[in-house]
Formats: C-alpha cells, structure tokens, sequence
C-alpha cells in the first residue's frame, strides 16, 4: 500500500515515522508533503527511502491512503488543491479534529476517516481515535482498525464526544508533562534532590503506574486507596492539592471546548465560502 501524508510537523512526522519503523508501512512507499519543503526533506532523511513531493497532488496522485495532518485553516486550500486528483478508491485520513467529515466528504471522492494520533503512539502504543466516513462498511471498519492496532489501540468514537476524547488521547500527555514538569522544578526547589534524580523517579513511577492500569490491575480509584492509607503522607498531600484541584478540570475541558467550536466556525466558514 502506498501512503502519503500531507502537513510534515509534529504529528505527520511522527506518524511517518512511527509507520514506518513498526513496518506498517515500507519507507519506499511512502510520500511526504510540507508547506515547507525542508521540513519534509529533513524527515525524509531520518526515513530513508521515502520520497518528498513539493506538491500535495503530487502526493495524492501517486498515493492509496492519504493523511492529512495540516491545521484547520489550511484544510479548504488543500482540499482544493488534491480534489481534482483524487479518486473513488482512495482513503482520506483527516488527522484534525475540528474538520466535519461531512465537509470531506462533499469535497472529496475517496472515502474520510477521521484518525486522531496520539504523540504515545511514537512508542507503538496509546490510542487512537477513530470516526469512520458514512462509506466504509463494517468489513472495512475492521480492517482499518486492525491496521491502526499496528502503532496504537484505536477506538471508534462519535463525532460528539471527539473532542474530550481528544482531550484525553491526544492533548492529555501534554497536560500530564506540564503537570509532572511542575512538580519536578519544584522538588528541585524545595529540597535538595536534583533535577536529573527527580526527573528519572517521576518518570519511573509513571511507567509502572501505565503498566498497572494497562494489565488492570487497578482502575484510578483503587489506586488512590490503596496508596493513601488513612493518617499517611499521601492523604495530607491529596488534602494539599484539593484546593487547586476543585474546579480546575472543569475549567480545563470548558475551554477545550470553547476553542473546538470556534475552529468548527472558522473550519466551515471557509468552506462554504464565508
């Protein structure tokens, strides 16, 4: 299978890689496209085999299964662009979530599946949320997921809980990074441990926290329970962090959801012309 990916940043590129180094794909079947071509171009060094087109019809033209991994505001120039060369048996993967498959659809002739990655998914794990286009049958559902179990654990979700199921999947390890960053700078600050020492214990700890919720061993709660024994440290930290807590990720997911809605707008209005 020939495949393209159009939009060479940080998603893109690591799709491109991670398909590749799992032999989801072979390197010499695969294109790459970039508004910046030396984007592509430096990616295609760290892939060798693949080929860097300049256009993104180019890339259509010569391709089975076509990611797109650009933003929201480029998505109507580049539908533009690739509609003119795109045909009936191709798959369209739309990577971002604001974009309506609907709009795709309209657009394009091959068939849209929305796949949004996760930066987890560089390690051949982590999910994968996927909403299929109204043409795909339940025979092609089941194949495409089974090729995306290759780097990831997808998921089939709605398009009405896409964007907390992004929160999680793809922005989550993020927040916990910034979280767990914070944490560090201020052990370093507070006690005598380095940032190094510090750095290597958290990061310990949250591999083997996966590694328990991945074997199911505990869900969240139990864990909590058995860690936090009552008159413990864990409980006096848990009552430290409530204040901070109490809100916060209601906060968190309103404002996910009020930038969503407004590139669902923006997305729209520049399709249809406005």
């Amino acid at each position: 299978m020939k495949v393209g990916i159009i939009g060479t940043g940080s998603m893109g590129g690591m799709l491109a890689k991670s398909l590749v180094a799992y032999n989801v794909v072979k390197s010499h079947n695969l294109r790459l496209c970039n508004r910046t071509k030396d984007k592509a171009a430096k990616l295609a060094q760290e892939i060798s085999g693949a080929t860097v087109d300049t256009r993104a019809s180019a890339t259509v033209s010569q391709s089975d299964l076509v990611f797109l991994c650009v933003r929201p505001a480029q998505f109507e120039s580049i539908v533009k662009e690739i509609a003119p060369v795109a045909s009936s048996d191709q798959i369209f993967i739309s990577i971002t979530s604001p974009v309506p498959l609907h709009q795709l659809e309209s657009r394009l002739p091959g068939r849209v599946v929305r796949a949004i990655p996760s930066i987890t998914n560089a390690s051949g794990s982590g999910g994968m949320l996927l909403t299929f286009g109204k043409d795909f049958s339940a025979v092609e559902k089941e194949w495409f997921t089974a090729w995306f179990q290759q780097i990831s654990r997808p998921t089939e979700i709605t398009d009405d809980i896409t964007r907390i199921a992004s929160d999680f999947v793809s922005c989550g390890p993020a927040f916990l990074a910034y979280f767990l960053k914070e944490w560090t700078e201020a052990a370093v600050k507070e006690t005598s441990i380095s940032y190094t020492e510090a750095e290597r214990l958290i990061t310990t700890m949250m591999i083997g926290l996966g590694k328990l919720l991945e074997k199911e061993i505990y869900d969240l709660q139990t864990l909590q329970d058995k860690v936090c024994v009552p008159g413990g440290v864990t409980g006096e930290g848990i009552e430290a962090l409530q204040p901070y807590v109490e809100g916060m990720f209601d906060e968190l997911i309103q404002t996910t959801q009020a930038k969503y809605q407004e590139d669902v707008r923006n997305v729209n209005e520049s399709f249809n012309g406005a």
